[in-house]
């Protein structure tokens, strides 16, 4: 009886994947093939094969099946990722070997995944539509131009759609780059946004967009002027004329885009020296260490103007005189990532190895040795604040003791004592630091370290 009840209930669930694998089949015959193999095989093959004559075959095929085959791409690149043919019938016959697992009908094995030659449609879209040839390109590069515009429905933002135009026009030049300049007249955020993003994206081959984007100098919203600077960047333009308008709208940044028109700077360094005043200005702006987005608009300041120097080292070693610690520290890491040629800054953080806060003289002594001072004026006030500190800049101490092992050395008793004080806790946070003492001593005099308490 139970054998007849196995037999049928295997005959219910072939049946079911019979009907899965039919119900399914249509989908399959949808897409063009040659020499047996569908359209999304051949772009799979394309883009996973190295340089060869197999991917060159692949790529042909692409050409010749995708061109024949625009409404199908256009609605691959529309679709939501979703599993293929294979991989919904694999999904199916997984579902189906562990119920009959489940339910003591077969015993429990290793199953073996089917491969899956179609993980995405949209991505193969991406994949296949630039490889389409000129009279391909010509045909599609409109409906694509129209799907920057699209949105998604119930949240108002960037469509898939939309970005996957904008990908596959960046990849489409020549042909794309007169109408994506003719796409720079919208008055759509978006669409004017993702055009001159995949102008930027072909770069100095667009380069006739200059005087397009140019004309966005001028628009109220400084987002708008900063971007069309960026873009011009990235079309070869000259740095003299765009820079200056990413430096006037500095102030005006948003903190969402603070770190967007601080990176055109960077790319820019030797034009965007007169940046420094600007971003002083925006610094004593933000001097409030309590509020958030100031400091993270500050980081990101004191950040840029580390890479401005040596124009920013003067201003930097002003802020210093701040007694908010929080801003003195970001300016002092700023000076330290510039090294020696800040060492006019030494002077200043000298003052520092006298203050009441242990961890602020810690901090300025491995300022200090970035600037290439002198490790005998400021490795005795680490050593004397060994004691004092917690286990995190007892950390920090430690890295600046063994990188000046020589005037460390007279820290070997002090490390002693804290080894001696640790020996028998059960405090995991005593256990990190005595670890981390006993490894620094072992660098410093190995000797001594032999001779304190095991660990």
């Amino acid at each position: 009886m139970r054998k007849r009840s196995f037999i049928r209930i295997m005959l219910i669930l072939l049946s079911v994947c019979a009907v899965g694998a039919v119900a399914l089949l249509p989908l399959s015959r949808m897409e063009p093939s040659f020499e047996g193999r569908h359209l999304s095989d051949w772009i799979w093959t394309m883009n996973g094969k190295e340089a060869g004559p197999e991917k060159e075959k692949a790529r042909a095929v692409v050409r010749q099946l995708g061109t024949n085959s625009i409404p199908l791409l256009l609605a691959w690149l529309r679709q939501e990722d979703r599993p293929s043919l294979t991989g919904r019938f694999d999904e199916l016959r997984h579902g189906i070997f562990f119920w009959l697992v489940r339910h003591k009908l077969i015993a429990n094995r290793p199953i073996t995944d089917l491969k899956d030659f179609n993980p995405s449609h949209s991505a193969m879209a991406m994949w296949a539509l630039p490889e389409l040839d000129h009279a391909g390109r010509t045909r599609v590069i409109p409906t694509l131009i129209q799907m920057l515009g699209e949105k998604e429905p119930k949240s108002d933002q960037i469509s898939r759609a939309a970005g996957g135009a904008y990908i596959v026009l960046s990849k489409m030049a020549p042909e794309s780059i007169a109408p994506l300049i003719e796409t720079l007249s919208s008055q759509d955020v978006q669409i004017w946004g993702l055009a001159a993003g995949a102008l930027g994206e072909i770069g100095p081959e667009a380069k006739a967009a200059i005087p397009i984007l140019e004309k966005r100098f001028k628009d109220k919203d400084p987002i708008m002027r900063v971007s069309a600077a960026g873009i011009i960047g990235k079309l070869g333009g000259d740095p003299q004329e765009f820079i200056p308008v990413v430096i006037q709208n500095l102030p005006e940044a948003s903190r969402d885009y603070m770190d967007f028109a601080l990176d055109i700077l960077l790319r820019y360094k030797e034009h965007a020296k007169a940046a420094v005043p600007v971003l002083v200005g925006i610094l004593n702006n933000a001097s409030d260490s309590s509020n958030t987005t100031n400091g993270m608009v500050r980081g990101e300041v004191i950040a840029a103007l580390s890479k401005l120097a040596p124009e920013s080292i003067a201003p930097l070693i002003e802020i210093l005189s701040s007694h908010d610690v929080q801003v003195w520290k970001q300016a002092a890491r700023a000076l330290g990532e510039i090294g020696p040629d800040a060492k006019a800054a030494i002077p200043v953080l000298e003052k520092r190895l006298q203050d009441k806060d242990p961890n602020i003289r810690v901090y300025s002594a491995e300022i200090m040795g970035e600037l290439g001072g002198d490790p005998r004026v400021f490795v005795p006030v680490v050593i004397q604040s060994l004691p004092e500190l917690d286990w995190v800049n007892m950390t920090y101490a430690l890295d600046i003791l063994v990188r000046y092992k020589e005037p460390a050395k007279a820290s070997v008793p002090v490390l002693v004592n804290i080894l001696n004080d640790t020996a028998d806790s059960t405090n995991a946070i005593k256990i990190f630091v005595r670890y981390q003492v006993i490894d620094a001593l072992r660098q410093i005099d190995p000797e001594a370290a032999a001779k304190a308490r095991p660990e």
